[in-house]
């Protein structure tokens, strides 16, 4: 299998088993959109990209190491033991955005007050 496969099983397992976006899946991943875009095309990854696309799907429950199998069949990668609705889904990927959220506002609001500090002591 070629990187250009790879990228394509990747988009199939992003858009009809986790139904996210190129720019969700890349923050889950802590990249860019247009690296992750890369990666799907087949245009660019390497061997550490590769391995955090593998560890996030086997977070979301996901037989990850079958994607790398000749015969590639998309069902085989949910776990028998798994049988997560869509709703619970759903709302575990709400949660884990909210977090997100919170952690960057707070972030937000730690950089604002550093500027709101360094304006006042002006002249």
């Amino acid at each position: 299998m070629d990187l250009k496969e790879f990228g394509r099983r990747l988009q199939m397992v992003r858009e009809e088993m986790l139904r996210m976006s190129q720019t969700e899946i890349a923050w889950y991943l802590s990249m860019s959109q247009t690296m992750y875009s890369r990666l799907e095309s087949g245009m660019a990854g390497n061997i550490h990209t590769i391995f955090k696309v593998v560890n996030y799907l086997k977070h979301r429950n996901l037989e990850a190491h079958l994607m790398f199998h000749e015969e590639f069949d998309l069902k085989a990668l949910v776990k028998p033991e798994v049988k997560e609705t869509q709703e619970s889904s759903d709302r575990e990927r709400l949660l884990e955005l909210l977090e997100h959220l919170k952690t960057s506002a707070k972030e937000d609001y730690e950089n604002l007050t550093i500027l709101r500090e360094m304006v006042s002591r002006r002249p």
